[in-house]
């Protein structure tokens, strides 16, 4: 009915306390098989847990399958995921902004000071969020991606931006986003780069057409978590993890924002268990850890597990770690091997008295005599928890004495082995992502709009003249599809030249050394080749 923490005088000790949980211990110490796991056999509500290594999937993904939970994997960056959409959980009307700078918040990355450039980048990237969000030409594609488009149509942005201004300002797409595109617009050229920067930087993760797959849609709904039970795995290859953090850092963001909105209703009955194992990959995350402390009550806890204090001052700084801690109403500490850590835990114990006897002896036998003192001394010293037993854990309660726990090993109890062994059948895992469809870019989209939309393209003075002079779909509807038929064609010849690029360059890498003379002729064709294939390339870029 609570959080698994361990065993007490032979019982197993559980905390139904609505409060939040840190826990502390070195890698390979045993977080894993006395906490993560019994907790993931045995909680009985929905959980949410963050698999780096897909480790928890593996252990408890089909027990909780076979609890009834619906299971779901986001994996971003595997060909194998559930998908899930951030914009999916933006809210309409004035909350739209708030929602859509949340998420660019994450997305522009920042150093540990602000400057002028990465301001202006979030503020554009929210506003591309909010443009997709509303206009009429995403109707169909309202995802991340479709902002990416945007900004990829090959002319200049500030002419693109302005034409949307232009052109789309009968309401429907928001004063905010409009007024941002104008503010992006006014920005001095030499400064303009590196705004552009920072907004290709903040979306550089959907360059791949497996974050852009898994980002399409949403498989699951986190708005259900207290009302239906689930259970999401999320995690991300290894290799992948530095560029996926941003999104897996939206989603956990999203879903505590979700769950805060409001205290649970009749229809949830469910309790939610964030389960952040190795909290520290995600990075910072300054409005969970400043909320921890209010966060209660409102039908979830969160589990936070780290390797050891320092941890959260690399992340947040003394004065925010100190805030996060204070924050978990429990702190189990099942290892301990920095001094900074057992510093913290030695403090926290607090002291006990200690009494001191004093010998004096004078020159002769009656000047002798017997004084006691009294001081406090640590109940453990720093040095003396760095030594604790390895199956014993330290448990800091608020409001309350601490505890010397033993550790609950899932593998010796009997009623997480019976959990495992109710198990069926393997867990299937989560469904391949299918073939990533390109979204049309803006002037694509554009050009497929209403007539409406058309005329006031036509009767607007304000239309760039960078744009109406190339001869983009913006300005010539009349023969958008033909223009369209044109470039498919032209990708189809496109990739036939590609591929014969690539053939002659492995024909030329099997030539052998010896044959110098005829590598040297492969050579200058293939340069030939190119040369007219880009020649190719630019006539229909102009075209």
């Amino acid at each position: 009915s609570g959080i698994i923490l361990g065993r007490l005088n032979g019982q197993m000790l559980v905390s139904d306390d609505p409060g939040h949980v840190l826990i502390v211990g070195p890698t390979r110490t045993g977080k894993g098989v006395s906490f993560v796991i019994p907790n993931g056999l045995a909680w009985p509500g929905s959980m949410v847990t963050l698999d780096i290594k897909s480790e928890n999937l593996k252990s408890f993904g089909a027990a909780r399958a076979t609890k009834g939970d619906a299971v779901f994997v986001f994996a971003p960056g595997s060909a194998s995921s559930h998908r899930y959409n951030p914009l999916d959980y933006v809210r309409p009307g004035p909350e739209m902004a708030t929602d859509c700078a949340n998420i660019a918040s994450f997305l522009v990355a920042t150093g540990s000071v602000e400057n002028e450039w990465t301001l202006a980048a979030r503020k554009t990237v929210a506003a591309l969020l909010g443009y997709v969000m509303t206009s009429i030409h995403f109707e169909k594609a309202r995802h991340i991606r479709s902002a990416v488009r945007v900004i990829s149509t090959g002319h200049d942005i500030a002419d693109v931006l302005k034409t949307i201004v232009a052109t789309e300002n009968d309401g429907s797409v928001p004063s905010w986003v409009l007024g941002a595109f104008n503010q992006f617009v006014a920005i001095p050229d030499r400064t303009r780069g590196s705004v552009m920067f920072n907004v290709n930087n903040a979306f550089a993760p959907w360059d791949s057409p497996l974050i852009c797959a898994a980002t399409e849609t949403s498989d699951f709904d986190i708005r259900d978590l207290r009302r239906k039970r689930m259970s999401i795995f999320i995690g991300s290859p290894l290799a992948d993890l530095e560029s996926c953090r941003p999104l897996i850092r939206i989603l956990f963001q999203q879903i505590h924002d979700v769950l805060m909105r409001d205290l649970p209703g009749a229809d949830e009955p469910h309790q939610v268990l964030l389960l952040l194992d190795e909290f520290y990959a995600l990075g910072r995350m300054s409005s969970l850890a400043s909320k921890i402390a209010v966060s209660a009550g409102y039908g979830f806890r969160m589990a936070i597990v780290l390797q050891n204090i320092s941890q959260l001052d690399e992340t947040y700084g003394k004065a925010m770690r100190e805030t996060l801690v204070a924050g978990a109403a429990l702190k189990l500490f099942v290892a301990i091997n920095d001094n900074e850590t057992a510093r913290y835990v030695s403090d926290a114990l607090g002291t006990y008295t200690a009494t001191h006897t004093t010998k004096m002896i004078g020159a002769g036998l009656s000047q002798s005599r017997v004084s006691l003192g009294h001081m406090a001394s640590p109940l453990r010293r720093p040095q003396e928890l760095t030594r604790m037993p390895k199956d014993k854990s330290i448990l800091l309660v608020a409001n309350a004495r601490p505890f010397e726990s033993e550790k609950l090993y899932f593998f010796r109890d009997r009623r997480m082995r019976r959990l495992m062994e109710q198990t069926p059948a393997p867990f299937i895992g989560p469904p391949s992502l299918r073939r990533w469809t390109e979204p049309p870019t803006w002037a694509e989209a554009d050009s497929k709009s209403g007539p409406a939309s058309k005329a006031a393209q036509s009767e607007s003075g304000d239309i760039p003249t960078s744009l109406a002079s190339r001869g983009s779909a913006i300005d010539k509807p009349p023969r958008s599809l033909e223009r369209e038929s044109a470039q498919k064609e032209r990708a189809a010849i496109d990739a036939e030249i590609s591929d014969a690029i690539v053939g002659i360059t492995d024909e030329a890498q099997r030539a052998s050394p010896s044959a110098s003379s005829d590598s040297e002729e492969i050579g200058f064709a293939l340069k030939e080749l190119t040369a007219i294939a880009e020649k190719i390339r630019g006539g229909w870029g102009t075209a």
